[in-house]
């Protein structure tokens, strides 16, 4: 029984083995990186297969990074992640990946329109932040978190994360050691110290930076980037919130009104109650002389205790809330 078999994997299938020749389109063949990328057509659909370059077949550990590629990438099953389809021989390729073709462009490529289109950039940082959070959540390190490994469709503007060729999780133990992209890598990986989910959150921080000029997403990005991973974002809901979170800063003019509003109601609701009258009995009236025939004025309308205290409390809430969730503007 083949490795691929014991592993769980199944192979391609022989249809496609017999049309091999004809119906591949190479993608990428960088001369840095391992792996070779074509597309075909299957069953109506395109396709992606992920293959090593003709001098790493057969090389041990080699073999083991795309085979831990395709089972990390097996398990991540999440709308914006690229999916995995199946991994096995295919003729004189060697061992394959097979894998979603997105039709669509990188992040790379749309960053003029993005820092233009600020609905865009959310869209996007928003679906981007969604995929790294569900990663972690797997227990799984992306590392190599860049632009051009954040895809966006043509259709839909969906966000697809690719590429985990340099990932790593606790059930795997090859290439421990550094890994990612130069401008994008955490401080921690360029000096082989290790790696977790913080150093994806720097990744990210280059990112948001490169996305947007706005002054939230800097305030964002500086802080994943800082040098010192317990001083980042520790995960990344709390870099999402921090990010998209509403601002609820209250104009001064309405802060001024609403102290107002909370001094009179203290003030009336601490005042004393006069004390009733008894039945039967009428208060003297002490008239001042030349008064006798004086128009008295319209009655006025007064809030009762009820309402001033809900109104008190109403506003209190309201400042209490705004003070606390207050973010950057942009």
């Amino acid at each position: 029984m083949s490795s691929a078999n014991i592993s769980g994997f199944f192979d391609l299938g022989a249809d496609i083995n017999n049309d091999i020749a004809s119906g591949l389109t190479l993608l990428s063949d960088s001369t840095q990186g391992p792996f070779v990328l074509y597309k075909y057509s299957k069953a109506g659909r395109i396709v992606v297969l992920k293959a090593l370059r003709e001098q790493l077949r057969g090389d041990a550990l080699s073999e083991e990074m795309l085979r831990k590629e395709y089972e990390i990438g097996r398990s991540l099953n999440h709308p914006n992640i690229r999916e995995y389809y199946s991994y096995g021989p295919v003729g004189d390729l060697g061992n394959c990946i097979e894998m979603e073709w997105v039709d669509g462009q990188s992040l790379e490529d749309l960053m003029p329109r993005c820092r233009e289109d600020s609905e865009l950039c959310d869209r996007i940082a928003s679906q981007m932040l969604e995929a790294v959070k569900f990663i972690h959540l797997k227990q799984v390190i992306h590392r190599d978190l860049k632009p051009s490994n954040i895809l966006i469709t043509d259709k839909g503007h969906n966000v697809k994360v690719i590429d985990f060729s340099l990932s790593d999780s606790d059930s795997h133990f090859v290439l421990k050691g550094n890994a990612g992209t130069a401008l994008y890598a955490s401080p921690e990986q360029t000096l082989c110290k290790g790696s977790d989910s913080r150093s994806d959150i720097y990744s990210l921080g280059v990112i948001l930076s490169e996305m947007s000029a706005r002054r939230r997403y800097r305030t964002v990005a500086l802080r994943c980037m800082r040098k010192d991973p317990a001083r980042r974002y520790q995960e990344v809901d709390e870099l999402s919130s921090a990010l998209f979170r509403r601002s609820w800063g209250l104009p001064l003019s309405l802060v001024l009104l609403l102290l107002t509003v909370i001094a009179c109601a203290a003030a009336i609701l601490g005042k004393p109650e006069p004390a009733p009258i008894p039945d039967g009995q009428l208060p003297e009236m002490l008239v001042t002389p030349g008064t006798e025939n004086a128009e008295l004025p319209e009655e006025e309308e007064y809030l009762d205790a009820g309402s001033i205290d809900l109104i008190f409390r109403q506003a209190t809430e309201m400042l209490e809330e705004g003070g606390a969730t207050e973010a950057p503007a942009d």
